[in-house]
């Protein structure tokens, strides 16, 4: 070999020792001969109170972790012929490694050599991945279950899209108000746009001659289909003991038990006040209180967007957040607008004599 060949094999050499994989020679026996920075590393974090004093041998190593890999390799070597092992993980789970990835092939004389990866940021996405599939599926379940409960009085079967379209035009109104911006953020919006569609799944626990009962419920009714807020809660309740990180689960608990509260106490099921009620169940109480009055319900006609429109005004401050007020009227066009769009307003609404304010700015705008 020729002195600048001589110098590639170093400066090669030397790349592949710097390399951040673990590169490792041994003899027939796993005793190690040759590694490189990155691999004795390694070794340091794989054996319980090594000192660096002893040189390891390499099967030993694996075997503390997998046996079967251990007599796998001390077999392949004594063989004559050619061994390879390819992309060998093996679970560690000690300090910072959660596991490593091994690759080996034998040399002339029985000699070893191993590649070896710490893989732990690949597993720690990889159950990222799949705790995200998880949640999706959970999340998916989840509306089903609120889809079921809302289609057993809801004929149009869009009010959960369009409530949660609501709560999105509020909570992105509240980003810029200064009053709301320490309790609201995009992540807060985000969530409970998932979340929103959750605040009547209780009803699955509401008997059908009272929930879709065509006049005025009795007192002891009224009673029963008070508790859709806590059977909703404890339903979701159930799941965040499961899941305790899940914010979407978080809120929707929120929602379910909150969202029939009334700014001055009257609300049910706790009776809370003012700002004791949760942010995202005041967002909600508005959206929800304007779709029951667009929409035919068992008991009641639909009423027009201006109507549905004061309705809510004159709720506060009695009934709800005078703040979420005051931007429901900075928004009410587009709640309009999104009732047209997903709920088919010419069946549903009843003949106005005159345009409504937002058809009326719409035309003004065109000419």
């Amino acid at each position: 070999m020729s002195s600048s060949e001589d110098e590639l094999q170093e400066q090669l050499l030397a790349f592949v020792y710097q390399t951040p994989i673990g590169i490792c020679e041994t003899d027939a026996r796993g005793e190690i001969l040759h590694l490189n920075p990155f691999c004795t590393n390694l070794v340091f974090k794989l054996i319980e109170g090594y000192d660096g004093r002893n040189i390891p041998n390499i099967f030993e190593i694996f075997g503390q972790y997998d046996p079967a890999l251990q007599d796998t390799l001390a077999t392949g070597v004594r063989g004559d012929g050619p061994f390879f092992l390819e992309n060998h993980d093996l679970v560690i789970g000690r300090h910072d490694v959660r596991a490593i990835r091994i690759k080996c092939r034998k040399l002339g004389g029985n000699r070893l050599v191993f590649c070896i990866e710490d893989i732990s940021a690949l597993v720690e996405l990889e159950e990222k991945r799949l705790a995200l599939e998880k949640e999706r599926a959970n999340v998916s379940t989840i509306h089903a279950l609120a889809q079921l409960a809302e289609s057993r009085d809801d004929d149009t079967g869009s009010h959960l899209d369009r409530v949660r379209r609501y709560c999105k035009l509020l909570g992105e109104s509240l980003l810029q108000d200064e009053e709301y911006r320490e309790m609201i953020d995009e992540d807060f919006v985000e969530t409970l746009w998932k979340a929103s569609p959750l605040h009547d799944i209780g009803k699955v626990g509401i008997p059908d001659s009272i929930l879709l009962k065509p006049g005025k419920l009795t007192p002891e009714e009224f009673e029963i289909m008070k508790t859709h807020t806590l059977i909703g809660a404890q339903t979701l309740q159930c799941v965040h003991e499961s899941y305790p990180d899940n914010r979407f689960v978080e809120m929707g608990i929120l929602v379910a038990a909150h969202h029939h509260e009334r700014w001055d106490g009257s609300g049910y099921p706790y009776g809370l006040a003012g700002c004791d009620i949760p942010l995202a169940a005041r967002i909600m109480a508005v959206a929800d209180i304007y779709d029951a009055l667009r929409v035919r319900r068992s008991y009641k006609e639909p009423f027009s967007h201006e109507k549905s429109r004061n309705i809510i005004v004159a709720s506060a401050p009695a009934h709800l957040d005078p703040g979420m007020v005051r931007h429901f009227e900075m928004l009410h066009c587009q709640f309009e607008e999104t009732y047209a769009l997903l709920a088919g307003v010419e069946d549903d609404e009843p003949p106005q004599s005159k345009p409504s304010p937002c058809q009326d700015t719409a035309s003004r705008s065109a000419s």
